[in-house]
């Protein structure tokens, strides 16, 4: 299992910029008092597709099934990279012979 994050403060997500129209002043009140979101999604890594696939050999690589996982906490956002299952390919070849059994 592998596992990446980054975390991050983001204050344009969140905050709304109201001008005062005799200083302008800009005054970040949040738009919302609390922010609490949860976004995911699972990808299957796969070699990337040439033109010229055929002429050139892909080198072999490790492929995952990866959970990518974006968490909002007000102002910050932490994202997290699960790798937790192994495809059974390593090049181009085997991986299009794969998706044409998975398809069947």
């Amino acid at each position: 299992m592998k596992f990446d994050y980054s975390f991050y403060k983001s204050n344009e997500l969140w905050l709304q910029d109201n001008y005062d129209e005799n200083h302008d002043v800009v005054d970040n009140s949040p738009k919302l008092a609390l922010v609490l979101a949860v976004d995911w999604n699972f990808i299957n890594q796969r070699p990337k597709t040439r033109i010229t696939r055929r002429l050139v050999d892909t080198p072999k690589t490790t492929y995952y099934r990866v959970l990518y996982t974006t968490i909002y906490l007000g102002y910050y956002v932490l994202s997290l990279d699960f790798s937790f299952k192994r495809m059974p390919y390593t090049n181009l070849d085997e991986y299009l012979g794969w998706r044409k059994n998975e398809k069947k």
